[in-house]
């Protein structure tokens, strides 16, 4: 069984129904349904409408899927609830915006509110640029660049973005050399003493050490130029002269037991926590 309905020149047919009187019952709410006042279509400036624009813009211009994600979501539970989704982008101003950021301060971190804040510059930035036929763009000024005036001001009001952490206990650092092997102790120290990077330590050679001066040959990672010569704390000259003489014929500073150059950061690193917990 059917229905049939014309409503505003427009016809409408359905045929779910066991039995006439199910078939009426569903034309006289679906007639009900039609005579019910529609939501007005949202304009291209509204907040919803422009932020569903720069999200498609920007996965045309190949941003990341994580930084899509990330706006996607971020646009969605904070940005859009707080000003509303029918908002015209022009209507936001500087205060509604440190307002948002005072709101969401209580909640989170200073990193996030910094992220949320550069999130919403960037979406007025890209509306500020000419967009469609008549080349007009969706807003004319950006109200997130109030919020630094006088400088500064913005980060006094989100806070401090860096994140806290606890100061470097040294005896758990020498409980965890304590607990490596001649070789692994050299290369733990080695960096611990010296600031390497672990591509810098690799390269490390036992030629590039200078006892009897107290230095060492740092090789560049791009050109020869960039090469530099470091001193050696005595610490770590006592430490180097402890090591076995079986580790100190090996080319490089740090061999794995394969002869492989620098292939055993991880497993020193390995070695340390399951030996020092």
């Amino acid at each position: 069984m059917g229905l049939q309905a014309l409503h505003q020149g427009r016809t409408y047919k359905r045929y779910v129904w066991a039995t006439r009187e199910e078939a009426k019952a569903a034309l006289t709410e679906f007639k009900q349904d039609l005579s019910k006042p529609r939501e007005p279509e949202l304009p291209p400036t509204a907040l919803i409408t422009v932020v569903s624009a720069y999200l498609v813009d920007s996965a045309e211009q190949q941003h990341s899927q994580w930084r899509l994600d990330g706006l996607r979501w971020n646009f969605n539970k904070v940005i859009i609830p707080f000003f509303g989704a029918a908002t015209p982008i022009g209507s936001i101003t500087t205060e509604q915006i440190r307002k948002m950021v005072i709101q969401r301060k209580r909640a989170v971190k200073p990193k996030t509110l910094w992220h949320d804040v550069t999130n919403v510059r960037a979406l007025f930035n890209w509306a500020m640029i000419p967009k469609g036929s008549d080349k007009k763009p969706l807003a004319t000024a950006n109200p997130v660049d109030g919020l630094d005036q006088p400088k500064g001001a913005l980060g006094k009001l989100i806070g401090n973005t860096k994140p806290k952490k606890a100061p470097l206990n040294l005896t758990h650092v020498d409980r965890a050399a304590a607990a490596l092997n001649s070789g692994d102790r050299a290369y733990f120290d080695f960096l611990r003493f010296t600031g390497l990077r672990k591509d810098e330590a690799n390269r490390l050679r036992w030629q590039d050490i200078n006892f009897e001066e107290g230095y060492f040959h740092c090789r560049g990672t791009k050109t020869d130029e960039a090469d530099a010569y470091l001193p050696l704390a005595p610490a770590l000259i006592k430490s180097l002269r402890n090591t076995s003489s079986r580790v100190r014929r090996n080319t490089y500073f740090l061999d794995d037991r394969r002869g492989l150059a620098g292939k055993g950061s991880t497993r020193a690193a390995d070695s340390s926590r399951r030996s020092s917990g």
